[in-house]
Order: C-alpha cells, then structure tokens, then sequence
C-alpha cells in the first residue's frame, strides 16, 4: 500500500511538473492564437511578472484552453471564455467584466450615458466639424454595429433581453437635436440587408465582406457618391477555419466559418502607395480618376471596407486611430474625413479632439 502511495504522489508531481518543464527546456511553445500580446519572460525574482509570464505560457496551456472551451460549449456554459459568448446555430459573440465597452451590455441598455456624457461627445464632435469646415473639409461619424445588435436572435436566451434605447440612441438622438454633426447610423440599412446575406462572421467580431460591401455603399450614397452594385461583383465563398473568437477560445481547430470574398470582375483599380492597410500605420490608396481625396480615422472594421471605398477616390488615406491631426490633413489634404468607430468603441468619442 506505501509503495503505491508513493507512485501516486510520484505521478502527482509529475504531471503538474510537466507543464513547467516543458516550458523551460524549450521542448514546448507557447501558440498564441489570442487577441492580446503575451506576458514577456520575467526573471523568477520578479514575482509579479514572472507569474504573468507563467500563466501566459506554461507548456500545453493552448491545449488545456482549448479541452476547457470544448467542455464548457458541450456542457451548456455560454460563457465559453473569458470573453466568449456561446449562442445558438454556432454563433459565438464579444463580451467583457467591462460595461462600458461590453457590446451585450449596450445590447440591454446596461450602460446608458447621462447628460454629462452626451454633452462632452456633443461638443468635441461639433469642434471637429467646424475645425475639419474651416479647411473646407467635410467631416462624416460612421457608426458599424456590434455583431449582437444586428443578430440578437443568435444569443443564448439569457442574453437577448433588449433595452428600451441604448447608447447609439441616445447620442444620435442627441447629435441631431444639439449639433450639426453628421452622423451615419448603419443599424436600419444591416436590419434590411441580413435577410438577403449574412453579414457578419459567425466565430469573428467584425463583419464579412457583405457587410463591408454594403457599408461603404451607404457610405458613398450619404456623401452624394455613385456607388456600385453588387451585381458588377464577384462572390466566391469557402469554408475556413474559426475565426478570432474562436481562437480566442482556442478552438479555431474545431469551428468552422464561412468567407466571403466580394470583388469587383475586373479587380480593384486603387491601389496602394503607401503604408500598410492592415497595421496601424497610415495606408495610401490611389486611383487615376477625376474624384474627391478622402481620410479616415478608425478601427479594425475598415480593414475590410476600406477597397470598396477606395475605388471611389483620387487618393484614399486610412489611419488606425482615433485621433484626428491636424498635421495629417495638412499633409494629405482630403476633402473629406470620416470617422469610422465600432458600436463598443463609442466611450473614446469622449476624449476626441482636433489635434495639432
């Protein structure tokens, strides 16, 4: 009987040594297939910093994710990670402790701003209208909606409980009764659309190529610009691998999602001069034609819309930011600014201003 107890506690020490040993001997490495920068290694006297970089990547953490994900997802539990929501059909959602940047929680009208809040976004986006109209210079808020106001009947049913308004109510509704700022609120043209095309990834936070193809339309459209139609483009679909939530759960092995791929028949005629579209450096499009020059300040989601616009300028400037400079537009010279900001990303218009 000691002999197997031994063997036991032997056993014990070994499994949870393994993940240690493997780290440290480099027989094991850390995949990151999250959206966030891993804890950077820290010497074992740095306490604090060397137990974030074990968290981070002790040997066959991916794994253990992944089975923990798995198991939640089989099991009933929605909340498959930390920022994971599970709904129906497959469709995984965004979520976060945060309520001021939780999309569910905009969702519910969890987190309603008050007078205060709307009037400083009321006026550092009015101060950017008239700075960027001094220049001669017009200036569009472009608003894309969380994945869950547009596919609400996705979420487990714990979750689809709506608000009575939310926050993009409230500021549009605001904006238009205290400023002139222009604001294009893309929820009624995605309430329209979806029944013709799914227009958001199911395992992705952001919109597919349907969804950017019809934004940028509603785009040029509110700019007084002919647009295309999707007739005059090329649809091809295949079957991929999960998508950024899914990898945030570590299963983007075991999901599967469908791509779109819009293009126009004869290819994109702008192309790139400078810059890289898909980093935050500022990217330069450029087209041989008799058009307007246009900038925009924004998020991820222009990733994939940018081309559809970009055909319909001379030059088209794209900066991962949400700080407008005055530098940039001296340098670049649009005539037309845009502001593209993501639903959940709504709290920086707080701290928005016209820079030096």
């Amino acid at each position: 009987m000691k002999k197997i107890q031994i063997a036991i506690i032997a056993l014990f020490l070994l499994v949870i040594s393994v993940p240690l040993l493997g780290m440290e001997t480099g027989l094991y490495t850390a995949k990151n297939e999250e959206n966030r920068t891993l804890a950077p290694k820290a010497p074992v006297t740095d306490a604090k910093g060397y137990e974030a970089y074990f968290n981070d990547h002790f040997g066959f953490r991916q794994e253990l994710v992944s089975l923990c994900s798995l198991w939640k997802s089989m099991t009933g539990n929605h909340l498959i990670s930390k920022e994971v929501l599970k709904g129906r059909e497959g469709w995984l959602f965004y979520t976060t402790d945060n309520a001021d940047f939780d999309p569910i929680a905009t969702y519910q009208g969890k987190n309603l701003y008050d007078e205060t809040r709307l009037q400083t976004i009321c006026e550092n986006l009015q101060k950017i209208t008239d700075g960027l109209k001094e220049r001669n210079i017009r200036f569009l808020v472009v608003i894309p909606p969380n994945k869950c106001t547009v596919y609400p009947e996705y979420l487990p049913e714990a979750a689809n409980k709506p608000g009575e308004q939310t926050r993009l109510d409230q500021i549009k509704n605001y904006l238009k009764n205290n400023s002139t700022v222009d604001l294009l609120d893309l929820r009624p043209l995605f309430a329209q659309k979806k029944q013709d095309a799914t227009l958001y990834y199911k395992t992705d936070t952001h919109w597919n190529e349907y969804g950017a193809f019809f934004a940028a339309q509603e785009i040029l459209s509110h700019l007084g610009l002919t647009g295309d139609s999707l007739e005059d483009y090329t649809v091809e679909k295949s079957r991929i691998d999960g998508k950024d939530l899914a990898r945030m759960s570590a299963l983007s092995h075991v999901m599967k999602d469908d791509m779109v791929s819009v293009r126009p028949s004869g290819g994109f005629q702008a192309y790139e001069t400078a810059g890289e579209l898909d980093t935050d450096k500022i990217g330069v499009y450029e087209r041989e034609i008799q058009a307007p020059s246009m900038m925009i300040y924004r998020d991820s989601f222009t990733v994939a819309m940018f081309p559809f616009l970009a055909e319909h300028f001379q030059k088209s400037v794209s900066n991962w930011t949400f700080h407008i400079k005055k530098s940039d537009l001296e340098e670049y010279q649009p005539d037309i600014v845009i502001l593209e900001i993501l639903e959940r990303n709504i709290p920086f218009l707080e701290t928005m201003t016209l820079e030096e």
